[in-house]
């Protein structure tokens, strides 16, 4: 349900549709990306881990730590992994004018 949640926020963001097809369109796009979805959750788990460290000034400076910058970190990388796959899927379909838009790759 997280992970549906986060796709629903990311797509919110980007696209103009109703609550049902965003909810269909991120259900879809979990079992799509489910080795990722596990990295990720395993990155979530490690950081509630951190509850049991038994100093409360340590535990409450991880925390800290954790909400003003692994938190925004993490956000950011998920919303650009989803974006990336958005990319793929949606946007090569529906909207292949913009696909790659903003990417700019170098020649080798």
């Amino acid at each position: 349900m997280y992970y549906i949640t986060l796709y629903n926020i990311a797509q919110v963001n980007i696209y103009n549709m109703n609550i049902i097809k965003s909810t269909k369109n991120s259900l879809l796009f979990l079992f799509k990306t489910v080795p990722v979805c596990i990295l990720f959750s395993l990155i979530f788990v490690l950081v509630m881990l951190v509850s049991l460290i038994p100093n409360i000034t340590i535990r409450i400076l991880i925390y800290i730590f954790v909400i003003v910058f692994a938190f925004p970190i993490y956000y950011l990388a998920w919303f650009l992994y989803s974006s990336s796959q958005f990319d793929k899927y949606i946007n090569a379909e529906y909207y292949p004018d913009i696909v790659d838009k903003g990417i700019v790759r170098k020649e080798r």
